[in-house]
């Protein structure tokens, strides 16, 4: 009797150490949780009669505020990833909008230039034009000339045909004051002997 009053005191000593410890390993986030989450509802008396139903509903009243926690931190890093990447378009929008205004700049430069180069091109030409249009007139003003001279040597020649034709019959001789020769620097007029 007294052997099994001894195995029943170590089976009665045993079974709370055994139940407790699994409760304890099982149960002691929980009751760490819900004290965080709520330090005010749990009351100390009530804690070993309520770490059951603390364990299951522990989880969905935790949860929802680290959820909504951690939401709000990926919220903000997804706002902060936005503004970087905002940041970084925005530059890159400026650096192209730069280096477009800095082709068309040149684009703008290279067209003026080249209106500039065929303005010049046109006024050369123009002034080449009117330099072949003076020489043209000038060659027909030539042309003119040497056509009066030719007709005037015509008429010249005309004229001392006529005289060589009137010579022999005037005089078989020569005349010191022929008014057809012409005159020398002392005055005197003389004539060739024909």
């Amino acid at each position: 009797g007294g052997f099994q009053s001894h195995l029943y005191g170590l089976s009665g000593r045993d079974q709370p150490v055994e139940l407790l410890n699994p409760a304890r390993v099982n149960h002691m986030p929980s009751t760490v949780d819900v004290a965080t989450a709520l330090p005010l509802q749990v009351a100390p008396s009530a804690v070993p009669m309520d770490l059951r139903l603390d364990h299951q509903f522990s989880l969905p009243v935790a949860e929802p505020a680290l959820r909504e926690q951690q939401l709000q931190q990926e919220l903000l890093a997804l706002k902060q990833k936005q503004q970087i990447q905002r940041q970084i378009l925005i530059a890159e929008f400026q650096r192209q909008h730069e280096q477009l205004s800095r082709q068309h700049e040149a684009q703008l430069h290279e067209h003026i230039k080249q209106q500039q180069e065929m303005l010049a091109m046109k006024h050369q030409q123009e002034l080449l034009e009117h330099q072949r249009k003076l020489e043209r007139h000038r060659q027909e003003q030539e042309l003119e000339k040497q056509h009066r001279e030719q007709k005037l040597q015509q008429l010249k020649n005309k004229e001392k045909g006529k005289e060589s034709e009137l010579s022999p019959l005037l005089t078989a001789g020569c005349w010191d004051d022929d008014p057809w020769a012409p005159l020398h620097e002392d005055g005197a007029q003389r004539r060739q002997c024909v």
